[in-house]
């Protein structure tokens, strides 16, 4: 915590103790304490405590709707606001239960709270049923939000009466308010968001003008956040659903959601829907003894309603409402859409609606009365006739040029583009506004320079010298030049071309100092270039580190192949398993590649026989990654299970020992393909016979010491008859005390075999590493799907992701720019990019 903070901290523990909200303790909990900041700037001390009420058992007295309060705010001609002075300080806790609220402040030891704290889960529904059995009997006089109570009245002698009860209310309890916060006998009135006055609702113009600054939303978090403000004030807005659709489009979060693109359409909506908070009606509260009227229509794209009451002989709004029909309901008939809608309305206003009176719903669709009226409805008519009958109405024909509102309503607002001006205006370059300054008063200084409608233009010379050599450009300012060079590279007329056409096509037309270097940082930067153009330099990653092993299987390798054709015998994969030091190979038909094969054959034939592995390498398959697999690996105590990145197959060794086998089978089997089982044995035991060019040794004599015989012959010599030949015990003893130097030259032999690989392999390769925290280019790896007429030629060749986890300097954990986990990658499936990419 900053020194700032700390001082902050001490100040609020300091008042705390002088108001004896907490005292010193000795406790076995201890939350962590934040310092948050009030709307008006005040410091505001409150306990991190998520741990805390986790395990505690939560209250469900629910607080106020919202909405319920404000329909109630009828008459509202005296209005006052009273606010309960730290209002949860002011409610004791239970001695017993002290302990837990423990906090640690440095240098002032452990405290716990007497009362009520910020940030306990139970607080808001405490306070909530305190005011509630305060203020519970003051017949829709008096309303209370947690500490937030206001009083309303028609008369000045009503509220004077209203406010001493309240007063007392406060006395009897115990309670402080806050007299700076309190406001008595208004005619106008803030109150949870919303200007009160006797004429009904409006919305409070500061959140409203925070809205209108809100800056254009880059990401789906920014444009819910929007949303979320905005939707509080969604009853002023007669067509809030239509105007915010293709808002709404962009946050979605499924699957085969599209990634964020801000679009035209994106941006019209942005801006109408505050245009409409700017222009937003006063709405009345509702009168609960005068009857409504529900006024609906519904369109081909969505269903609309108005909820109203004529007061005074006036028709006067109380809420608006409306939504877009589902694919399926895009299919109904006229009839049944307008059903649909009077459905939607009557359910959305339940709460208005039944209060025992008859009320009106007013349509532009006479069928429905046929409707109503059907003696025997069957299907969809049949279940909405008795969603219908519970409500006391009757139905009223308008004609459509009479129903404007709700016909607005249903229709779907036209978005049209907004277009991007090039006038250079105003800037706070100042470079620019000297140079323009001065050919203003001094033009004879400038003679290259000349001021034409209001902007700067240069006699430079022509890139392209067809016309003339030279050429007058106009001077672009510092703020606007990526306004002009994006005008140029990313629009389709301008096709995203690389650095050099992008230049010369800016430089025909404008001039600025240090052009080249800005036209190349952009071009550089760009995430539709990143992500659409192959890499222009070598793949990145020179070659890893040799695998550490110094005896035959401490580390092995294991993969499967398949699916091949199935046998006689049933056979459809071969798991094979490859010692790293030896070249040792083994090769197992089955019939199923599950995860309780691969135990039960790395138990009984690998582990078993030669010993437990010190590492493992393995795929990403599904098999070596379940949790079966991982029981078996733990239960030897296996220290080292490596899977290999995304994609990356061939930095396991056994990957080139599946091509061998593969090989060698196919030369067998001819046309029996089903036959290929029956070959396995013999091509194990050629090639754990051969000497492998790597270790310079057969793979058998490392493992078992000798040399496999190969023939039977072997055992006679033809010149001594049938005298059979062997090896002395003494010198085969010899030979197996001379196996740890083997093995040693085995490791040379190895090094020097990767040494050489490696001189080749860096030929074609880029030195790089990366950081956590880096933003990288990822490859994709998509495939075509003519069913969704999706191509992967047409689909982006790299996305933008973050490194989360460095594993080596060849491999990392990513994560895409939402958090979403993309698991484990090998650098070369990553792109450079010579800038910080653009937003």
């Amino acid at each position: 915590m900053s020194p700032e903070k700390q001082r902050i901290l001490t100040d609020q523990v300091d008042e705390m103790l002088s108001l004896d909200v907490v005292e010193p303790c000795e406790s076995a909990w201890s939350s962590p304490v934040l310092i948050v900041y009030k709307s008006n700037g005040q410091p505001r001390f409150c306990l991190d405590s998520r741990k805390l009420n986790s395990v505690t058992k939560k209250d469900a007295y629910n607080l106020p709707y919202v909405a319920e309060i404000l329909d109630n705010l009828r008459d509202a001609k005296y209005l006052s606001s009273v606010d309960l002075s730290k209002a949860f300080w002011q409610i004791p806790i239970a001695p017993e239960d002290r302990d837990k609220t423990a906090f640690y402040v440095p240098g002032r030891g452990t405290l716990h709270f007497k009362t009520t704290a910020f940030g306990l889960t139970n607080a808001p529904a405490t306070q909530q049923r305190l005011v509630d059995l305060l203020f519970g009997d003051f017949d829709l006089k008096t309303f209370a939000y947690l500490d937030d109570i206001i009083v309303i009245s028609s008369s000045f002698e009503e509220h004077v009466s209203l406010l001493l009860r309240v007063l007392d209310k406060l006395k009897l309890a115990n309670l402080t308010v806050n007299l700076d916060k309190c406001k008595f006998f208004r005619s106008q009135l803030k109150y949870l968001g919303y200007v009160v006055d006797a004429n009904g609702l409006r919305t409070d113009p500061e959140k409203v003008e925070a809205i209108l600054n809100y800056p254009t939303p880059t990401c789906r978090k920014d444009l819910k956040r929007f949303l979320g403000t905005a939707t509080w004030y969604r009853r002023f807005v007669p067509n809030f659903s239509t105007i915010a659709g293709p808002l709404n489009k962009l946050t979605s979060n499924k699957k085969n959601a599209p990634a964020f693109k801000w679009s035209p359409e994106a941006d019209a909506a942005f801006q109408k829907l505050k245009e409409c908070l700017v222009s937003a009606p006063v709405l009345s509260c509702p009168d609960y003894s005068l009857p409504f009227e529900v006024h609906t229509d519904a369109s081909n794209y969505g269903v609309g309603a108005m909820l109203t009451q004529v007061i005074d002989g006036k028709e006067h709004p109380i809420a608006y409402m409306s939504r877009s029909l589902t694919s399926a309901e895009k299919n109904y008939s006229i009839t049944e859409r307008e059903t649909l809608a009077v459905i939607t309305a009557l359910e959305h206003w339940r709460c208005y609606l039944e209060n025992g009176m008859t009320f009106t719903v007013y349509t532009d669709q006479s069928a429905l009365k046929w409707f109503l009226s059907l003696s025997n409805p069957t299907g969809r008519l049949a279940r909405w006739g008795v969603r219908l009958s519970s409500f006391n109405f009757e139905i009223k024909h308008r004609r459509g040029v009479d129903n404007v509102i709700p016909d607005a309503l249903s229709r779907a607002v036209p978005c049209s583009s907004v277009s991007t001006s090039n006038s250079i205006g105003t800037t706070n370059d100042d470079w620019y506004k000297k140079l323009y300054n001065g050919c203003l008063s001094s033009p004879s200084q400038y003679p290259n320079f000349l001021i034409k409608n209001g902007s700067l233009y240069r006699l430079g010379k022509n890139k392209c010298n067809l016309t003339s050599e030279f050429a007058w450009k106009e001077v672009v300012p510092r703020d606007l030049r990526d306004k002009v060079i994006e005008d140029n590279h990313s629009e389709p007329t301008s096709g995203h071309l690389g650095t050099f056409k992008t230049y010369r096509r800016v430089a025909l037309r404008y001039y600025w100092p240090g052009m080249h270097q800005d036209v190349v940082k952009f071009v550089g930067s760009c995430p539709k270039c990143l992500s659409y153009k192959s890499p222009n330099h070598a793949t990145l990653g020179e070659m890893g580190r040799p695998k550490q092993c110094s005896r035959p299987f401490q580390m092995i390798s294991v993969d499967f192949v398949g699916p091949l054709p199935v046998t006689k015998k049933q056979n459809s994969y071969l798991l094979v398993v490859t010692c790293c030091f030896s070249k040792f190979c083994m090769i197992f038909p089955l019939r199923k590649a599950t995860a309780d094969a691969v135990v039960r054959i790395l138990e009984d034939s690998v582990f078993l026989i030669h010993g437990i592995p010190q590492t493992i390498f393995l795929d990403n398959g599904s098999q070596f990654i379940s949790h079966v697999t991982s029981a078996f690996f733990k239960k030897y105590n296996i220290p080292n299970i490596f899977f290999t990145p995304r994609y990356t197959p061939q930095i396991n060794t056994v990957e080139r020992y599946n091509k061998t086998i593969v090989t060698c089978l196919s030369t067998f089997v001819d046309n029996d393909h089903r036959s290929w089982d029956t070959f396995v044995p013999k091509i194990q035991f050629a090639i754990n016979n051969s000497v492998n060019e790597a270790t310079g040794f057969t793979p058998s004599f490392l493992v078992y010491g000798r040399e496999l015989v190969t023939c039977g012959s072997h055992y006679t010599d033809s010149d001594l008859g049938d005298e059979v030949l062997f090896l002395p015990r003494d010198i085969y003893a010899e030979n197996l005390g001379c196996l740890s130097s083997i093995f040693n030259d085995v490791q040379a032999t190895l090094w020097h075999a990767h040494v050489k690989n490696t001189s080749q392999y860096n030929l074609r390769r880029k030195q790089a590493e990366f950081n956590v925290g880096d933003v990288v280019f990822k490859r994709t790896y998509v495939l075509s799907d003519k069913d969704k007429y999706f191509s992967k030629k047409l689909a982006p060749k790299f996305i933008q992701c973050r490194i989360t986890a460095k594993r080596s300097p060849l491999v990392y954990e990513l994560e895409d720019m939402s958090g979403k986990d993309l698991g484990t990658w090998h650098i070369k499936d990553l792109k450079l990019s010579r800038f910080p990419s653009r937003k």
